[in-house]
């Protein structure tokens, strides 16, 4: 949903827009530092009005984008965006699930010391 716009559904290039700045910053790269390091070359303008929502980019540009940004491409396509977790330096999708009210799994169960 749009914060500014209550009940109106976010256009698919204002979410993509929204998560490339997300991950950007959380990578704590500049406009012009992620275009840099993008395979293939993009101009930092561009990166700019993906973020804005002006521009739509190319699949092609997205999988060199998030080939950048350590994540998958999907990623830009999800519903729910999973919460990114960086190991090494690298991002990694962390995926928190939900039981009826039990909290986030936790992952696989270890047995409990005797």
């Amino acid at each position: 949903m749009d914060k500014k716009h209550p009940g109106q559904i976010v256009s698919l290039q204002t979410e993509i827009g929204n998560r490339l700045k997300r991950l950007r910053m959380d990578k704590g790269l500049t406009q012009k530092g992620l275009a840099a390091r993008v395979k293939g070359g993009v101009d930092y303008t561009y990166i700019g009005k993906i973020e804005r929502g002006k521009q739509l980019p190319s699949l092609k540009v997205l999988l060199c984008i998030s080939e950048t940004l350590s994540v998958p491409v999907d990623y830009f396509f999800r519903d729910e965006p999973e919460t990114i977790v960086y190991v090494n330096g690298s991002a990694e999708l962390g995926f928190l699930l939900q039981d009826e009210g039990q909290g986030p799994a936790q992952g696989p169960e270890t047995p409990a010391a005797e």
